[in-house]
């Protein structure tokens, strides 16, 4: 989710003014350009969802191997330990 703190205080501003002709284009457009330079510094929503999904990824895993050794062996077979943490 995007903090839109910053996008609410310019709104706010701009709304407080009270003066008669005190939003001119001019200011209008600077507070524009100000809401864009925010916007253009969020995050991707994509971005976002990829790291969402990482953390569901890591979250779900129940153990990790490792490590594995050789045991005891005989003529028919190789034992094997593996550890999981």
């Amino acid at each position: 989710m995007i903090d839109i703190s910053n996008l609410t205080n310019l709104i706010t501003a701009l709304r407080a003014e009270t003066a008669k002709d005190a939003i001119s284009p001019d200011s209008l457009g600077a507070l524009l350009q100000k809401i864009t330079d925010v916007i253009a510094t969020a995050a991707q929503s994509s971005e976002v969802s990829d790291i969402d999904n990482w953390k569901t990824a890591i979250s779900s895993i129940s153990s990790c191997l490792i490590g594995i050794e050789q045991n005891l062996s005989d003529r028919n077979n190789v034992y094997l330990d593996i550890n999981t943490a």
